[in-house]
C-alpha cells in the first residue's frame, strides 16, 4: 500500500481539542522511558543540559520529563498554535494529578518552553540541543528528509536521539481493522485521524532508507525497531 499524506497542520479546534483531551498514556509513557535513559547518559556532566521535542503538541511528554529529570531545560516545537495553547492548561491539569505544591509547579513550568515552529526551523540554533526527541510528527510531513536533516543539525554532541512513531499496515482494511480495535471507544474525530495517521506513516523499510541516506548515515539504520503493533523507534546517542 501506497503511503497516503494527510494534512501536516493540526489547526480544527474541534479535533485540536479531541486531540489534547484523549488519552494517549500508553503511547507516551513508552516513549518516556526510551527516552529517560537516554537524557541520563548524555545529561551527566552537562550544567544545563537543553531537549526539544518537535512536534510536542500539548507537551504531554516533555512535562513527564521534565519531572523526571530535574536538571534538564526543554523547549517543545510545534507548528499548529492552538494545540501549543493546550499546553499551559494541561500542565495545571498534570500538577494537581501530580500534587504537586504550587512553587514545585511554578519551578516545573519555568524550565518548559514552547515556540510554534515549522520544519525547517531556522530560528533554532545549530548544535543547541543535547537531546532531540519526537513522537508521532514524522508521518505529517511530505518530505522526511527535512525531519532527519534538521534532528542532525540541532543535536549537539554526544546527543540523544529518540524518535517514535506510527507503522504504516499492508493495506486500508488491515490499517481499519486496527483502528477498530484500538480507538473502538473513541471520538469519530479521533478515529478518522488515527486512520489518516496510519495511512501517512511509513514502513519498517521506508524508514531505514531514509536513515541510510540522511546525515545519521546507514549505521543508524540498524536502530529502527518495532515496539508496539503500531509503533516503531529509534534511540541512541549521536556521537
Amino acid at each position: 500500500m501506497q503511503r497516503r499524506l494527510e494534512p501536516e497542520l493540526m489547526l480544527d479546534e474541534a479535533q485540536v481539542r479531541a486531540y489534547a483531551e484523549a488519552d494517549f498514556s500508553d503511547a507516551n509513557q513508552r516513549f518516556v522511558q526510551l527516552a529517560s535513559p537516554q537524557l541520563d547518559a548524555v545529561g551527566a556532566g552537562r550544567a544545563r543540559p537543553c531537549a526539544v521535542d518537535l512536534g510536542c503538541g500539548h507537551g504531554d511528554i516533555l512535562m513527564h520529563l521534565c519531572r523526571r529529570h530535574p536538571d534538564w531545560e526543554l523547549l517543545g516545537v510545534d507548528a499548529s498554535a492552538p494545540m501549543l495553547a493546550w499546553a499551559p492548561r494541561h500542565f495545571s491539569t498534570k500538577s494537581a494529578v501530580w500534587g504537586l505544591a504550587e512553587d514545585e509547579a511554578a519551578a516545573m513550568w519555568q524550565r518548559l518552553q514552547w515556540r510554534q515552529l515549522r520544519l525547517p526551523a531556522p530560528q533554532l540554533a545549530s548544535s543547541a540541543f543535547s537531546a532531540v526527541l519526537s513522537n508521532s510528527l514524522l508521518h505529517h510531513l511530505p518530505s522526511p528528509e527535512v525531519f532527519w536533516e534538521e534532528l542532525y543539525r540541532l543535536a549537539r554532541r554526544p546527543a540523544a536521539i529518540v524518535v517514535m512513531d506510527l507503522l504504516r499496515p499492508d493495506s486500508v482494511a488491515e490499517a481499519e481493522q486496527l483502528v477498530a480495535s484500538v480507538a473502538a471507544s473513541s471520538s469519530p474525530i479521533l478515529q478518522s485521524d488515527f486512520l489518516a495517521s496510519l495511512l501517512a506513516s511509513f514502513t519498517l523499510e521506508e524508514l531505514r532508507e531514509q536513515l541510510a541516506r540522511s546525515p545519521l548515515g546507514a549505521a543508524w539504520s540498524e536502530r529502527v525497531v518495532q515496539v508496539s503493533e503500531r509503533h516503531w523507534a529509534l534511540c541512541g546517542v549521536l556521537r
